[in-house]
């Protein structure tokens, strides 16, 4: 930040304009405008392998779906919808993957934990097979909202394009099955 004369100044990272501000007047401002000047900007392969999405909605529509959601994650919830599952999955998942083992790689097993919880809470799976195939495709998926949007064949966007597509077909067939 020293070679720039302002606080505030202009680049292009991975080909999208930005306005980095630095300082404590910088952070007010950012935090202070609820996104009236400055929105939330998300990477082109993000918005190529979502579409559009809450996370990409601005304005009153955006509020109203997110004070819809908000129920599903209040504290409220929790208490009455989620405890019960949580403490059924995080046992089943320490018996399976923790227990009697000299050495554990923590954050695969973790994410691995918390992926099966969002699917057994957010979409009532209780198919482990059907998680393990979620959870491989969402990696795979994941790889590729970081990199490049170059879509040809060997490129992690590619790969990450046929993943999303696929996870699509699936939870449409969850959809169908209710």
């Amino acid at each position: 930040m020293n070679k720039y004369e302002s606080e505030v100044f202009k680049r292009s990272i991975m080909g999208a304009k930005m306005v980095v501000l630095c300082g404590p007047a910088a952070n007010k401002f950012l935090f202070g405008n609820h996104n009236k000047l400055v929105t939330a900007w998300w990477p082109s392969s993000m918005k190529q392998l979502l579409g559009k999405s809450l996370s990409d909605s601005h304005g009153d529509e955006a509020k109203h779906l997110r004070k819809m959601l908000y129920y599903f994650v209040s504290p409220d919830a929790f208490s009455k919808l989620y405890i019960k599952t949580m403490e059924l999955t995080t046992h089943h998942h320490i018996h399976k993957y923790w227990r009697g083992k000299k050495e554990l790689k923590v954050f695969p097993t973790v994410k691995l934990h918390t992926f099966d919880l969002a699917c057994r809470l957010f979409m009532n799976l209780e198919d482990s097979n059907r998680i393990s195939k979620l959870f491989n495709l969402f990696n795979i998926f994941l790889k590729g909202v970081i990199s490049i949007a170059l879509n040809f064949p060997g490129t992690k966007f590619y790969y990450a394009k046929r993943a999303t597509k696929t996870i699509r077909e699936e939870l449409v067939l969850i959809v169908k099955e209710r």
